[in-house]
């Protein structure tokens, strides 16, 4: 309560009925706030008007990832303290190695590092709400900057035993950058790829099976990683999800918000007749359908899985087209 006393919000956070040995916290979903993980449920912290910082460490002389450091957050007259730990709970880990402190009204906070190696970084006037890197030696690392994917176009269709090369724009930054390929295939199982260059060939066996791949990348100057503004997909053995429909205009399949917390909306461009509507998941299995769907209509999510999900347009005439879904409720 901010007054040295404590009031029991267990029921009012909708947590009085949960009974778990393992159980964390963190921000899961990079919004700021702090959700609850137990051993089958994630607890998600929808925020409120506070402000925020998360620190992350990286050591030179001392631990990687800071172990054992000592950071000292001072924002409006008050210091709060958080040691970055290894191990703070039973089967558990919260804070993902990070420092997570509320700032309440202040949009500034200054940060102090005590390091295990006995040096010492004082930081003054850091913005609030954001995830900072400090280094140590160095102070606040500059992650690389934002990049976005460029083909192949998300939802594009490719033939079986196709090559396929991904290409993104360089995410700019002082020194050397590495990236990292993220591929989730139709089986759920995932592949990753290293690489210093701005396009990779991905191997024909890992895109042997149809169905949607969806992909993204990871950017890092070795101290602070930078995901791709976007995530993209293509479809082994489908069409393009614009591509022209004989003696028509261009058909396009636009899904939004995508991502989506469980409600979608599903519009068809270009399309003057009739259709099928059909949601699929990653191993390319129907989920949920909508017979003679003309111009607009509305998926519900809710109750499936999270992840990676293709929908599909089949027309009366011309071939089907594909947009790739992304549902994180």
């Amino acid at each position: 309560n901010g007054d040295g006393t404590f009031e029991d919000a267990t029921a009012s956070a909708g947590l009085a009925n949960t009974s778990t040995i393992a159980v964390a916290a963190g921000d899961v979903n990079g919004d700021g706030w702090v959700d609850i993980i137990t051993g089958s449920q994630v607890y998600l912290n929808d925020g409120g008007t506070n402000h925020w910082l998360r620190v992350q460490l990286r050591g030179t002389s001392s631990t990687p990832d800071g172990i054992g450091a000592r950071v000292e957050v001072t924002a409006g007259g008050q210091t709060q303290i958080r040691e970055i730990t290894g191990g703070d709970g039973m089967m558990s880990q919260s804070h993902g190695l990070e420092a997570h402190v509320g700032l309440a009204t202040e949009t500034t906070a200054d940060v102090t590092v005590r390091w295990p190696s006995g040096q010492v970084t004082e930081l003054t006037g850091i913005a609030a709400d954001q995830l900072v890197t400090i280094v140590e030696g160095e102070g606040v690392n500059t992650p690389p900057a934002a990049f976005d994917l460029t083909s192949p176009s998300d939802g594009v269709g490719v033939a079986v035993a196709a090559p396929v090369e991904l290409a993104w724009e360089a995410a700019a930054d002082v020194g050397p950058v590495s990236y990292t390929v993220q591929l989730h295939r139709p089986d759920g199982s995932e592949k990753t790829y290293s690489t210093f260059s701005t396009a990779f060939d991905l191997p024909a066996g890992d895109i042997a099976a149809e169905g949607a791949y969806g992909w993204a990348v990871i950017a890092s100057d070795g101290r602070t990683p930078r995901t791709s503004l976007s995530r993209r997909a293509f479809v082994v053995g489908g069409a393009t999800a614009t591509e022209p429909d004989i003696g028509r205009s261009t058909v396009q399949l636009i899904a939004s918000p995508n991502p989506t917390r469980g409600q979608v909306k599903v519009r068809v461009q270009g399309e003057k007749g009739l259709g099928v509507l059909d949601l699929l998941d990653v191993r390319g299995r129907i989920v949920a359908s909508v017979e003679r769907m003309s111009h607009a209509t509305s998926l519900d999510l809710r109750g499936l899985p999270p992840g990676l999900y293709v929908v599909r347009f089949r027309p009366e005439r011309g071939r089907p087209v594909h947009a790739m879904l992304a549902y994180t409720p």
